[in-house]
């Protein structure tokens, strides 16, 4: 029977109701630190990981049940209408409890729980790598919201006055007050920061629809975002040698710790299948009771020995023990591989990072110096040494390398959180699953900075406080960049970045003491040169 709108529209709201509970609102801007600790806690995806284990749970604790011995309880009564032989009484009650307990079956039960057990684990190392790609995607949606935003405040005004002054300019170039070359090629400028512009509002603008879907609110809801009190940047950056990085994901990878259980629940298959091919031995016990008259004593107890034993597992005994072996030996295989997969994350997330911080160093230097651009040409239009044209031009140069600066920021919060994906990072603390958003906010600050301190080395510029912004494995604070980056070849360069001059300069010196010494607002990275 097909189902019909009534019901379809009941099982909607019903749906609907369970997305998205009504007593979850926000009377605040939503921050970085409770948009990770929302996406953690009430994504669907993650809820269906919880499933998962709690599914598993409950087969671990069936499977112990398992190995206990039966237990069986039998009653009967017949009613005869003429005996059928010499000692049955037309009216006879039997009852009986026995008890039994086959030791094959209980040690294949055992084995059963034990590859259950790695299954819930399995299940855990599960709800971790989706748990931490999550995390990933949220702080990306979240800062491309917050450059989304940037954008929609400052887009708005400047188009009204970018066609204005188009405007004005074609009526100049038909008044040939200018000459046209110089009139067509400011016009064609204005359209090009204009089309730029639009394009980054468009690659943008489904940000904050994702991000609502990561926290499980509505698309369509209007909710604000807790924006920088600072400047965007980076803290000092010292990253370990990509050797340790190696290691530690080889250690710590989820995808790699649910190989090792998968080893163990097909080398626990291997056991079963032979522990199969072994003679079945069944203890038993009873007591019995029978009504009938021909019967010296109608109760009685007895127990007993069964062996049993299917003798053809003899001749499908070595395809069955090799066909295992082999699997085993494909897991082992599968094993290897993916640790060459997890090896080559590792690498690509190690340099991705880097060109990231880089490109986030000199996207920030630009908007820095078209803000002092916009700055000196203010004033020159105040002391009418420059035209209004070239004003509009000089504001549309400053909001697009403004917003280009909140989209690298956006794409370096992504490159961190893809290299913490690659190494496994434990960023969460063990009992996350019971935690209020608030707790879990807090939980994740401490186990990020736990997190920093232990394993990446990346630790607080002398005098400067900790923020209290996560960034994936990085901080932000109110500091310039300085960055060593390696080139292709595995040579060294010093990128040395400086608020005052806003210049990027590059010292081919990979020990020069005066690339450290660039002033105190100056950041260091140290990586691993193979």
């Amino acid at each position: 029977m097909p189902i019909d709108e009534h019901e379809r529209r009941e099982q909607l709201k019903t749906d609907l109701e369970r997305l998205f509970p009504a007593g979850i609102s926000f009377d605040k801007a939503l921050s970085i630190e409770e948009a990770t600790a929302r996406a953690v806690k009430y994504n669907i995806s993650q809820q269906v990981k919880v499933m998962d284990i709690a599914i598993a749970n409950q087969l671990g604790k069936l499977s112990t049940y398992q190995q206990l011995p039966s237990l069986t309880a039998d009653s009967d009564y017949v009613d005869r209408n003429r005996k059928p032989k010499f000692d049955q009484d037309l009216h006879q009650t039997t009852a009986s409890l026995a008890m039994a307990w086959n030791v094959l079956d209980f040690g294949i039960s055992y084995i059963q729980a034990r590859q259950n057990s790695n299954q819930i684990l399995i299940a855990k190392e599960k709800r971790r790598m989706a748990a931490y790609k999550i995390i990933k995607e949220t702080r990306r949606s979240f800062w491309r919201s917050i450059a989304a935003e940037k954008l929609s405040e400052s887009i708005a005004p400047l188009q009204e006055k970018i066609l204005i002054a188009l405007k004005n300019s074609r009526e100049a170039e038909n008044k040939r007050l200018q000459p046209p070359i110089q009139l067509l090629d400011f016009q064609k400028n204005l359209l090009e920061i204009l089309n730029r512009l639009k394009q980054i509002q468009k690659e943008l603008s489904e940000a904050k629809v994702n991000l609502a879907t990561l926290v499980n609110i509505n698309p369509g809801s209007h909710f604000k975002l807790l924006m920088p009190s600072q400047d965007l940047d980076v803290e000092r950056l010292q990253l370990p040698p990509v050797k340790d990085l190696e290691r530690y994901a080889l250690l710590n990878r989820p995808e790699l710790m649910e190989t090792d259980y998968q080893r163990r629940i097909q080398a626990d298959e291997t056991r079963k299948a032979i522990l199969r091919l072994l003679p079945g031995l069944e203890f038993n016990t009873a007591a019995k009771y029978n009504s009938g008259e021909a019967y010296i004593n109608n109760s009685w107890a007895e127990a007993g020995v069964k062996l049993t034993w299917n003798i053809l597992n003899l001749f499908t005994a070595p395809e069955k023990i090799e066909l295992l072996r082999s699997k085993e030996d494909l897991h082992e295989l599968k094993s290897l591989a993916l640790n060459m997969t997890v090896l080559t994350q590792v690498h690509i997330a190690y340099r991705r990072f880097f060109q990231a911080h880089d490109g986030f160093t000199i996207a920030s230097n630009l908007d820095d110096v078209s803000k002092r651009l916009y700055q000196h040409a203010s004033a020159g239009r105040q002391a009418a040494e420059l035209s209004e044209l070239e004003l509009i031009r000089r504001e549309a140069d400053a909001v697009l390398y403004m917003v280009l600066k909140h989209k690298a920021y956006a794409e370096f919060q992504d490159a961190s959180g893809e290299l913490n994906v690659s190494l496994g990072a434990k960023l969460l603390p063990e009992n996350y699953g019971q935690l209020s958003v608030a707790q879990l906010s807090d939980a994740i600050l401490r186990q990020n900075h736990k997190w920093q301190t232990e394993h990446l080395n990346i630790h607080p510029s002398s005098g400067t406080q900790p923020s209290n912004t996560i960034a994936s494995g990085l901080t932000i604070t109110n500091k310039t960049v300085s960055a060593d980056s390696q080139t292709a070849n595995g040579e060294s360069n010093s990128w040395v970045v400086t608020k005052k001059s806003g210049t990027l300069i590059n010292n081919p010196s990979a020990d020069s003491a005066g690339t450290s010494g660039q002033g105190n607002d100056s950041l260091n990275r140290d990586h691993d040169n193979e």
